[in-house]
């Protein structure tokens, strides 16, 4: 980098933690999940297999008694262990990611970067 090229620093938006059942319906089939945590970008989530990469489907969230369903793509693939941003288009989309950013909350969800450490055995 030289003495002109300037850093543009993007904040990430915040993540609380949810562990909730969720699925996503993708053509080929239905993967089952649970959420790691969630943000107003998207949710982090283990899977009953592994992802691929830009693959596109609707994700289903159990929200207490209720759900909520948006359009995600697959954005980071570990394992078992994805990524997944929504493709808000509507106002019922951003409805739904502030239900389920809502949802994390009332059931006591700290940020996620304020997780307290694991105990140590």
């Amino acid at each position: 980098m030289g003495s002109d090229s300037k850093r543009i620093f993007v904040p990430r938006a915040s993540r609380f933690v949810l562990k909730t059942s969720i699925y996503i319906q993708f053509p080929e089939g239905t993967i089952k999940g649970r959420s790691i945590n969630v943000s107003e970008s998207g949710m982090a989530a283990v899977f009953q297999q592994s992802m691929d990469m830009w693959a596109k489907g609707r994700l289903y969230a159990a929200v207490g008694d209720s759900h909520v369903n948006l359009n995600v793509r697959v954005s980071r693939a570990d394992g078992r262990e994805a990524g997944l941003n929504y493709q808000i288009a509507t106002d019922n989309d951003r409805i739904a990611v502030q239900k389920l950013i809502d949802y994390a909350i009332e059931m006591g969800a700290p940020p996620y970067g304020d997780m307290p450490p694991e105990p140590q055995s």
